[in-house]
């Protein structure tokens, strides 16, 4: 088809977009009343979520074998705290045996991700918690139909950083968090094809979807994660226009021997995307949604330098476990899902508090009850209440406390890289750190009083069975392992503890991670 032909259909789009609009207004009404109803009365929401995930706990092994539950309080009194670890060995079991210890719903796939004390956890997705994160996105997308940009193609990016997964039992991209009806009248808008997930190699995956992305001028939203992810992409487009034009005035390419097609480019585009910004290689370009705190704060920025005419919008809080928050326009913050999810909190002083509970600007501990099972589960998150909408505290993201080392979503554990430095059978001095180099770039550095020659790219080759860490490595977002070899090491650290950090000889407690370093120390 001509490219003025296809210009015509999308013009097509574009007159019937207010009727599109209209139709997922009516179609997702129900489900906006519902939520800032619940909004408007989080403990009673609360309650009512409470009711529905205790009635799953007493109908599962796990709530046979504590004891049959009919109150919050008494869920508090009876269930214990627990971590990933404390239930490992359930979910092993489960994944053996194709059995359900958490929930009478079946488990649908195990979706992994980074683990405290290993190089991988996997979550249980049955198909309440998938519907969860469904609905969490029907409510993103109605706040925007209803106070974001005035989209026209509706053209869609979708995806979580690419995870090259060996596996098939999980998400193949973050297209598949949205199910039923949803999902099938979504799929035409989406910009790039499912079978893109099979490309293994990271180098040949960013030219799949720069190409993909470039021959689609009428992209008007971009949901991404990890900021930085994305404009190394941007980078590689930028580095290698003249390589994809090739590929875009064929109109097809095949990567690892899958053939893609792309849409015809008339010449004129061709020389726009050779020669202009990439705000004018999108001119229809609305919105993108990404990760937008603490460590992800330089590439949000970046983000919006490179396209400051764009709504660059932080997402929520979405851990693998269960969605969290979401981002509503008006309320200028992230509200909970608290018409999904139990949540429970533990403030400084370790008391536990319910959502109605919740102060302004104090800090808490956040534990999750979730539609797949989880019971009482302390995701390690930190937040913060900014302030209050509809009667129901914001949650703002503060980290993961000091026991996570998390750059560019690589999520290393205090006691991953224990477990490393064990395997070593050695008494030497070790310390881990993360440099940041700039938006976009990082690496690992360690310090240590070993002076063996094969120390980093043994320590390398172990880092590399972290999950989330070998995807930031193989995006090229974090560069590898360097180690820094000094006699008195230990020492140099403890210099480094007392006039940097201020703290007292007795006060350092040992660690292997440190948020950061003085490189002074080291000369």
């Amino acid at each position: 088809m001509a490219y003025k032909e296809k210009r015509g259909l999308y013009s097509v789009i574009s007159f019937f977009s207010p009727l599109i609009k209209l139709f997922l207004r009516l179609l997702l009404l129900p489900r906006e009343l519902f939520f800032n109803k619940a909004l408007k009365a989080p403990r009673e929401a609360q309650e009512k979520v409470f009711k529905r995930l205790v009635d799953t706990f007493n109908s599962s092994s796990y709530g046979k074998e504590i004891g049959h539950i009919n109150s919050i309080k008494e869920f508090q009194e009876k269930v214990p705290l627990v971590g990933f670890d404390d239930i490992s060995h359930h979910i092993d079991k489960m994944r053996e045996k194709m059995s359900n210890h958490f929930s009478p719903s079946p488990v649908l796939f195990y979706e992994p991700t980074s683990g405290s004390s290993g190089a991988k956890k996997y979550i249980p997705y049955t198909l309440e918690l998938k519907s969860a994160f469904s609905q969490m996105f029907s409510l993103w997308v109605i706040d925007l139909i209803k106070n974001g940009p005035s989209f026209e193609t509706g053209k869609f990016y979708f995806s979580v950083s690419p995870q090259f997964k060996d596996t098939e039992d999980v998400l193949q991209d973050d297209s598949d968090y949205i199910d039923g009806f949803f999902s099938w009248f979504l799929r035409p808008f989406f910009v790039t094809p499912k079978k893109i997930k099979l490309i293994k190699d990271p180098i040949l995956f960013k030219k799949a979807l720069a190409l993909h992305l470039l021959a689609e001028k009428d992209l008007e939203i971009i949901s991404i994660w990890n900021p930085s992810t994305f404009t190394i992409l941007l980078d590689y487009i930028e580095d290698n226009r003249e390589e994809l034009i090739i590929d875009l005035k064929k109109g097809t390419s095949v990567i690892e021997g899958h053939s893609f097609k792309f849409k015809a480019i008339a010449s004129e585009r061709i020389e726009t995307i050779r020669k202009s910004s990439l705000l004018e290689i999108w001119p229809r370009l609305k919105l993108i949604s990404s990760w937008g705190d603490l460590e992800a704060k330089p590439g949000f920025k970046k983000l919006k330098k490179i396209f400051p005419s764009v709504f660059i919008q932080a997402k929520g809080l979405l851990a693998t476990e269960a969605p969290i928050t979401i981002p509503i326009i008006a309320s200028n913050s992230f509200v909970p899902l608290l018409e999904s999810i139990f949540f429970e909190f533990i403030s400084e002083d370790g008391k536990l508090h319910l959502l109605h509970e919740l102060k302004g600007g104090e800090l808490y501990q956040l534990v999750i009850t979730t539609p797949s099972g989880l019971y009482r589960y302390l995701l390690g998150d930190r937040i913060k209440v900014p302030h209050f909408y509809k009667e129901t505290p914001c949650l703002e993201f503060m980290g993961r406390g000091d026991e996570t080392s998390d750059l560019f979503g690589e999520k290393l554990h205090r006691s991953f890289l224990t477990s490393i430095l064990q395997e070593l059978k050695t008494e030497n001095y070790y310390l881990f750190f993360p440099t940041r180099i700039n938006e976009d770039h990082g690496y690992y550095t360690l310090l240590t009083d070993n002076q063996d020659e094969n120390l980093e790219k043994l320590i390398e080759g172990s880092l590399m069975k972290a999950y989330h860490y070998k995807v930031a490595r193989k995006l090229g977002t974090l560069g590898p392992l360097k180690t820094i070899y000094k006699k008195d090491m230990n020492e140099r650290v403890l210099s480094y503890m007392q006039e940097k950090k201020g703290m007292k000889l007795g006060d350092i407690k040992p660690s292997v991670l440190l948020d950061s370093f003085d490189d002074k120390f080291l000369t």
